[in-house]
């Protein structure tokens, strides 16, 4: 009996292997998708996610899971996803080309797949490496997952993940740049009244108490994630966020004056 339940299980495995789409039919069909839109991640729902991220791949697949809907209110995924659009844009006009894919999966057109990987805290963001061809790559799960709450949600951090960089901003250089000769040019000056103002004992007390109280507040995640000022729960105004991993500006000023 167990001889036939092996034997079984290794037809059934045969079938599977038979019945799935080639590397060069997914290829083909995301190139296709991909010329209509070559700026913008691709917007796929459980059919199309299924398809492209099963083995085999002679692509990588970055697939962002998302919640856009205003009925969400998902600061961090209107954040990440202007930036993700920014990585899509260059790896179009700079990137090697049929290499790397991106995907964008709505909540709203992928609940089973969301479902079945049990996720509840969006934007989450998974990489499919190639399976097969010469980027062939070996990992242990199917699929890589990029830390947002460690990494970040800037297109910088992401990069890391591709060869490809954001296009230069000259404004934001030019600016810091004046910042910079500003800052330095009012050391200059004022360097005497900048060392007693900073060797005073109670102003160093009051700045490293600020400094504590900002920290164990849970300034720097929403700096981070850009959640919402204040949530909503049936018209009423949520205070604290449910679950583990999110928080309200609100929630973290609170946090702040009790500390």
């Amino acid at each position: 009996m167990k001889f036939l339940a092996t034997i079984a299980a290794a037809l059934l495995l045969v079938v599977q292997t038979a019945c799935a789409y080639s590397s060069d039919y997914k290829f083909a069909k995301l190139s296709k998708a991909l010329a209509e839109t070559p700026t913008k991640p691709l917007l796929l729902d459980s059919k199309t996610y299924n398809l492209y991220t099963e083995s085999p791949r002679n692509y990588s697949l970055f697939v962002v899971l998302t919640a856009a809907g205003s009925e969400f209110n998902c600061n961090p995924c209107k954040l990440f996803g202007d930036e993700l659009d920014l990585i899509t844009d260059a790896y179009a006009k700079r990137g090697p080309k049929g290499q790397a894919f991106f995907g964008s999966l709505d909540f709203a057109a992928g609940r089973e797949v969301f479902h079945k990987l049990k996720v509840t805290s969006v934007p989450f963001v998974f990489h499919f490496p190639p399976t097969e061809g010469p980027n062939k790559r070996v990992i242990k799960e199917d699929y890589e997952v990029y830390d947002l709450n460690r990494a970040g949600v800037k297109a910088e951090d992401f990069a890391y993940w591709i060869v490809v960089k954001r296009p230069i901003d000259l404004k934001i250089y030019g600016t810091y740049a004046l910042v910079g000769f500003g800052a330095v040019a009012t050391i200059a000056l004022l360097h005497q009244q900048i060392i007693a103002f900073v060797y005073d004992k109670k102003i160093s007390q009051m700045l490293s108490l600020s400094a504590i109280v900002i920290f164990c507040s849970g300034y720097m995640w929403n700096q981070i994630r850009g959640p919402a000022f204040v949530g909503n729960d049936n018209g009423k105004p949520q205070l604290f966020a449910p679950g583990f991993q999110n928080q309200y500006v609100l929630e973290s000023q609170l946090v702040g004056l009790i500390c």
